[in-house]
């Protein structure tokens, strides 16, 4: 399954961990580059350093065929 998680805090980044322990294509999204490098050190996860979303980081999300967009919200 192809999983797209926009916050990469404790939860984004413990889901990432799980989904990506199940195999599971994992994009990891976040502001913070230093939170997205470890995650992607930690884990088996794609990470996009993104300020914001937006409808071309949507668009170019689309070309991966996600399955499922996870929001997470908090640190």
């Amino acid at each position: 399954m192809n999983i797209v998680i926009l916050g990469a805090g404790r939860t984004g980044s413990y889901v990432a961990s799980v989904l990506s322990e199940e195999e599971h294509n994992v994009i990891l999204i976040d502001k913070d580059p230093k939170a997205l490098e470890k995650a992607s050190r930690e884990n088996d996860v794609a990470t996009i350093h993104a300020t914001a979303p937006s409808w071309k980081l949507f668009e170019d999300l689309i070309d991966q065929k996600p399955n499922l967009f996870f929001c997470s919200h908090g640190r």
